[in-house]
């Protein structure tokens, strides 16, 4: 199996000024909601993301394999849709609209995922809890074709076992440190991916995706890892400052 390395993102692609959606916390003083999108079908073309009918600025023409930012929206219900990028939406939607709801405090990811056949979307509830010198780590199993598959430490006990698509396990704290951890075919020694020593620190949340495909089809994006910051402390505090320089501003 092809070795592929371990991708550390913060996010390959702003969401950054959105239609229809207006970023920032509510005027009543409500945080709103945090919500970020993926495309992980790895045989869909390059995509456009629309919300209640209009397309979203940064997320035009976006290809496999692009997760964005997080960005804070109202919290509300959304008409959602994936269309086939620079087609007409009444034409090439591939995905919806499908109404997701964003509720006051949630942090969300969408995620496109399956088969373009079979295309469907994700929605992973982000809720995670930071811990001072323990990291918070999540495993989704996003390719299509993969079979179920346990992530271990390298030849040691698995950590997340019997996890097939497209399940996702819940956050597990683990002590801030480096690892070195392996996808494995479930119950078997077989690695189906090994991935490079990936540094947790502590009061942090990651996920982990495994996405593309495993079938050896060189016409399709190989089986490998992307790794999310779903948030640390840092990224928590840089929130409120921005919270509270908005409610200045509202005065």
């Amino acid at each position: 199996m092809r070795n592929n390395k371990i991708h550390m993102i913060g996010a390959a692609a702003a969401l950054a000024a959105v239609m229809a959606i207006p970023a920032v916390a509510s005027a009543d003083g409500h945080e709103g909601a945090k919500v970020r999108v993926g495309h992980f079908s790895p045989d869909a073309p390059a995509v456009d993301i629309y919300a209640n009918g209009e397309i979203l600025a940064g997320l035009e023409d976006v290809p496999f394999g692009v997760l964005s930012d997080y960005i804070a929206v109202p919290a509300d219900t959304y008409e959602i849709a994936v269309v086939v990028a620079d087609q007409d939406p009444a034409e090439a939607t591939v995905i919806g609209p499908a109404a997701i709801e964003l509720a006051e405090g949630s942090r969300s990811t969408i995620a496109a995922t399956g088969f373009v056949e079979d295309i469907a979307p994700v929605i992973l509830n982000d809720d995670f809890m930071l811990e001072e010198g323990n990291a918070q780590v999540r495993v989704v199993h996003f390719s299509p074709d993969a079979p179920a598959v346990d992530i271990a430490p390298d030849g040691a006990e698995a950590l997340i076992p019997g996890l097939a698509f497209p399940d996702f396990a819940g956050y597990v704290a683990l002590p801030e440190g480096e690892y070195d951890l392996e996808v494995r075919l479930a119950g078997e020694d077989t690695v189906a991916l090994q991935l490079d020593p990936l540094t947790l620190p502590g009061n942090a949340a990651a996920t982990v995706f495994a996405i593309g495909s495993a079938s050896g089809d060189e016409s399709l994006p190989a089986l490998q890892a992307l790794v999310a910051i779903d948030g640390t402390a840092d990224m928590d505090d840089m929130d409120e400052d921005m919270d509270d320089a908005e409610e200045m501003t509202e005065e």
